[in-house]
């Protein structure tokens, strides 16, 4: 073997060396041949976390084989390059699930697809004209103007407040008298009538009563006298009361000077202590999370977030119809006249355009809170705001008289004079 063959021979060794070192480091960062476009790219991937899980998956009509993990309930797609793909999952006895997906470099897209069941259950043959659920499973309907527990008739014609964590209903008759019902599966209700007010509201985080009129805010306890916590002047109407654990938040308005002021008691130390903050107009609705963020929804539609620990005011929004804090708080709502905005705690944050979904009337929490409930004037939806678009919402029910138990989830919803219900799979 002469001396300039074995150079060559060492030449073209190290060239292939580096050929292949270098394909194996950027195939290590993610970068594939393209062949349809005869180009190298970055390539990304698509995490599918299915309910019920064993759905089968199609990525633009071809099916998939990735494996699942040991330890892990679902799919990682990889190696897919940066396009847009339509995603489908079927699976026997359930509807497919369809979703377009923009997959991009070195990301990996996660979706959490809920198959929804072909089949839907009868619960009950009557028609109801409202219907709400409790976290023990009890299920409670206004048929004819009255309320049932299961087969019970309770007292009132009309559902004011309602308790999921301590299993009580608020109800009231046309007479003004209000009812403190104790629900519990399988037990027949209790019920309770209750002193004369304007309007009671059920705190969950105790075994309190706050009722409120314009002039006043008291707390009631079964068998007990109302305790009077705060009283307004002539100028000052109470508009909004909200509870949270530990906490009681009212707004009073002032006719004089056309703003509102905001007061708080705290149980464990019997205080009221008023805000340093005054907000234009009446305060319409307001809602105190968990994380201590009071909101407050003026009758102007300005949405303003105040902070209870570190005592700012923010103004979040303007147009809003209604808005809503998850149930850990870590999530934001806001339904606005063209926009439906979902923030986080840590700032991230997704739009929807109402374009092609205006009769957006209401939303409410999914269980997963990752999936919004929504009230789409025709009927009940659902979205997953990871993809937000109109195409991506699922159809649960053509019917807006509907009741979501959180705890089964279970939708139950009236249509063709019967109350049916859809059991998700979790």
């Amino acid at each position: 073997m002469s001396k300039s063959f074995r150079k060559a021979l060492l030449y073209a060794l190290l060239g292939v060396f580096l050929v292949l070192g270098t394909g194996t480091i950027l195939y290590a960062q993610g970068y594939r041949f393209d062949f349809a476009t005869m180009r190298v790219k970055k390539v990304g991937a698509i995490y599918i976390q299915s309910h019920p899980k064993d759905a089968d998956i199609f990525l633009d009509g071809e099916k998939r084989e990735e494996s699942r993990g040991i330890l892990s309930s679902g799919v990682l797609v990889q190696s897919l390059f940066p396009k847009t793909y339509k995603v489908e999952l079927e699976l026997e006895g359930y509807e497919n699930w369809r979703r377009t997906v923009s997959v991009e470099p070195s990301l990996v897209t996660e979706l959490n697809p809920i198959l929804l069941p072909e089949k839907r259950d009868i619960f009950s043959e009557k028609d109801a004209q409202n219907i709400y659920t409790f976290q023990d499973g009890s299920v409670v309907l206004k048929i004819g103007g009255k309320i049932y527990a299961g087969e019970t008739l309770i007292p009132g014609t009309n559902v004011v407040d309602q308790s999921a964590d301590n299993n009580e209903l608020l109800t009231s008759d046309s007479k003004g008298n209000f009812y403190l019902i104790k629900l519990s599966a399988g037990i027949k209700p209790s019920a309770q009538k209750l002193a004369s007010a304007k309007s009671y509201i059920l705190d969950t985080g105790s075994n309190q009563l706050i009722s409120y009129s314009t002039a006043q805010v008291s707390l009631l306890e079964a068998g007990k006298v109302p305790t009077k916590i705060f009283t307004s002047t002539k100028s000052q109407i109470v508009e909004a009361v909200s509870p949270a654990s530990g906490l009681i938040a009212w707004a009073v308005y002032d006719a004089k000077y056309a703003t509102s002021t905001i007061f708080t008691y705290e149980r464990l130390l019997g205080r009221v202590s008023q805000i340093d903050v005054s907000l234009p107009g009446k305060t319409y609705k307001m809602q105190l999370s968990s994380r201590n963020i009071l909101g407050l929804l003026q009758d102007n539609a300005e949405l303003y977030f105040y902070d209870l620990l570190s005592g700012t005011l923010e103004k979040k929004s303007e147009n809003v119809r209604q808005f809503s804090f998850s149930p850990s708080g870590a999530w934001t709502a806001i339904l606005g006249e063209k926009t439906l905005e979902i923030y986080s705690k840590d700032g991230d944050y997704v739009r929807l355009n109402l374009s092609a979904y205006p009769y957006i009337n209401s939303v409410s929490w999914y269980r997963d809170e990752r999936h919004l409930l929504l009230n789409l004037g025709s009927g009940v939806g659902l979205l997953d705001f990871s993809a937000v678009d109109p195409e991506n919402i699922q159809h649960l029910a053509n019917s807006t008289n509907a009741a979501y138990d959180t705890e089964g989830n279970i939708l139950y919803y009236v249509l063709d004079g019967k109350v049916w219900s859809l059991t998700i799979p979790k």
